[in-house]
């Protein structure tokens, strides 16, 4: 899940908690830090994409050996690379739908290139996270090169969702 402030990872094995991290890549800090410019240049994208590197090998989270294991991403950011990448198909019907990451990477360059009203006029492109946007799609890209994957699943539901599932669920 990928959010304003930080980068929540969760491995589970057949839904036993294995493991959790949370990283300081939230897409505000990565925007404000490194992405001030809109279009963004090609060096600001790769000094964004090179502290998310940093930030995952500097984490005691492990890279999932078994290439079978699938990677799920939920909330806003996972759904918005959904919308763009599919062209602004509805929301309905996308859990568990796959996004590739050369479609991801594809999109980095894209939306790098375009101005904040052409960002804005994009199907699909929700409004208001003009200028957050490409920092939640590098968080991706990057993210899925660190596991060695080709590609996520997307769920429309973030962490705190399921959370509060659970909790009530429990009661």
């Amino acid at each position: 899940d990928v959010g304003g402030g930080s980068l929540e990872l969760i491995n589970s094995n057949r839904g036993v908690l294995a493991e959790t991290a949370s990283l300081p890549t939230g897409i505000v800090y990565l925007t404000e830090r490194y992405l001030q410019n809109i279009p963004t240049p090609s060096s600001q994208v790769e000094a964004c994409a090179g502290e998310i590197l940093s930030m995952l090998k500097a984490s005691s989270f492990s890279i999932p050996t078994d290439e079978s294991v699938p990677i799920y991403g939920c909330g806003g950011v996972a759904v918005l690379a959904r919308f763009m990448c599919a062209g602004g198909e509805g929301e309905e019907g996308i859990n568990g739908m796959t996004v590739p990451v050369c479609d991801v990477s594809k999109w980095v360059e894209k939306l790098s290139a375009l101005n904040w009203e052409n960002r804005s006029a994009l199907k699909g492109f929700e409004r208001g996270r003009e200028d957050v946007a490409l920092a939640g799609l590098i968080v991706l890209r990057e993210l899925l090169r660190w596991l060695r994957k080709a590609e996520f699943r997307v769920f429309t539901r973030g962490v705190r969702e399921g959370v509060l599932i659970e909790l009530f669920a429990n009661r």
